[in-house]
């Protein structure tokens, strides 16, 4: 069904693209106010320690070092410096100063053509050995029609944009705005895991079912966000933004409260777990286990634009708590992101408050108009949550012990013009501590050389 409905896309969107090249628009596809628009990013990578690249990971490859990061990888890599996508957007004026809006977008590797789909990859993968696992992570792109964006609203230039769908969190713009690499999978630490995204759990940096309001109020940016309470979505969230311009700094201060946050891993099961399961009828290969928090985060951002030079930096902080009582709705055999089903439910992780502070800062240099280097670091730090004999612990024996992350990434690229792009790269990661915990290797490294046409 799914693989029907996007057939049926790409028909209805191919229609409008030769229905905009019909009325002489080479370099502007918008007919009636409505925009086709898109990325194919492709290219190749080698590391050092890595997995086989997976058809439905929304990155294709776990560029920065992961669990079961093991031998060397070199072939294929998609979506290295931008995610393929392709999607619909538009705005129709209907009152003075008021326009009707809309966005709808789908992402895919450019591969295999599989819609992005996290879980999926998770679930290729219950009761696989880490040595032997493809690339795979949770994520709030879980094959849906629509994997990155459904939503429509109205907006004003005096009033601002209230939008209602499935959307961007405000965090997550900050992120895409504040990160010298953009959100790069193949070169940003924060890009390629989304955790920081989405306030500690990759599924919310999109926010399914939202309610958006921005505006700019003289010097200032505003924004909040509400998304209510659903079993597959967990409970609510709330996110608030205020950001100012000043010459050439800007500046944003982020706040996002998600209660009942749910992060999906891959699920091998017990003897006494499938026996349930297959009482329940529900089958293993869409089944995962599930981690349950409140989650709270504040973040700092900022950026300075010079002539040729732009220099970025962030820092968010984020606490994690056990969720509350009633789960919402959520529990083994309910349907949650992408209709996977709960297998396993872990809400008792947290009985000591996690802690993970996430900080980074970069530099952005155009040699020539062209030609665009970029240098980055990332650092994530996580305090000990461990009770009983293992309080304070900071080794790598157990994953709630104090560890560290750190990342340096290197960019090349050549903009030919605005829709072709020539890049190659490194980043450099490395673990230790619990947050190494489980981990066949503790480093990698990645290089990646590729092209992104954009339309």
């Amino acid at each position: 069904m799914r693989q029907y409905l996007y057939a049926v896309l790409l028909v209805e969107l191919g229609g409008i693209a030769s229905t905009a090249r019909a009325t002489d628009i080479p370099t502007d596809l918008t007919w009636y106010g409505v925009t086709l628009y898109g990325i194919v990013d492709v290219g190749v990578s080698y590391q050092t320690h890595g997995s086989p690249l997976n058809s439905f990971y929304a990155q294709g490859l776990e560029y920065g070092i992961s669990s079961n990061s093991n031998h060397s990888y070199s072939g294929g890599a998609p979506n290295g410096l931008s995610q393929s996508r392709v999607g619909l957007t538009g705005s129709h004026e209907f009152a003075s100063d008021w326009s009707s809006v809309f966005t709808l977008e789908t992402r895919f590797s450019p591969l295999s053509g599989e819609l992005a789909d996290g879980p999926k990859s998770l679930t290729q993968n219950n009761g696989v050995r880490p040595a032997s696992q493809s690339s795979n992570s949770d994520s709030s792109q879980a094959g849906q029609v629509f994997t990155s964006a459904a939503f429509a609203g109205i907006k004003s230039g005096t009033y601002g944009k209230l939008t209602l769908g499935r959307q961007y969190g405000l965090l997550y713009d900050n992120i895409l705005k504040y990160d010298p690499n953009d959100g790069a999978y193949a070169f940003s630490l924060i890009g390629f895991s989304a955790v920081a995204a989405g306030s500690g759990d990759s599924e919310y940096n999109r926010l399914a079912g939202s309610v958006k309001y921005t505006n700019q109020v003289g010097r200032f940016r505003i924004g909040a966000q509400y998304q209510p309470s659903a079993p597959t979505t967990g409970g609510v969230g709330e996110e608030f933004d205020l950001g100012t311009d000043w010459r050439q700094l800007s500046l944003d201060a982020t706040y996002v409260d998600k209660h009942d946050a749910i992060a999906l891993a891959t699920f091998s099961p017990t003897a006494a777990q499938l026996a349930a399961l297959i009482a329940k009828g529900l089958p293993l290969q869409d089944s995962l286990k599930a981690t349950l928090s409140n989650n709270k985060s504040g973040s700092l951002m900022a950026r300075y634009d010079a002539d040729r030079l732009k220099a970025y930096a962030g820092y968010e902080h984020s606490a994690f708590a056990n969720p509350d009582p009633g789960l919402n709705g959520i529990h083994v055999g309910s349907s949650t992101i992408g209709g996977y089903y709960v297998a396993s439910i872990t809400s008792n992780a947290y009985t000591h408050q996690r802690i993970l502070q996430v900080a980074w800062g970069g530099l952005k240099y155009s040699i020539t108009p062209k030609l665009i280097v970029t240098g980055a670091v990332y650092h994530y730090d996580q305090n000990s949550y461990a009770t009983g004999r293992s309080a304070g612990c900071s080794s790598r024996a157990a994953s709630n012990c104090s560890g560290t992350e750190i990342a340096y990434s290197l960019v090349l690229e050549y903009q030919f013009n605005q829709y072709f792009d020539l890049y190659g790269g490194l980043l450099q990661s490395r673990v230790s501590g619990g947050l190494s915990s489980g981990f066949l290797n503790d480093s990698s490294t990645s290089t990646t050389t590729g092209i992104r046409v954009s339309f």
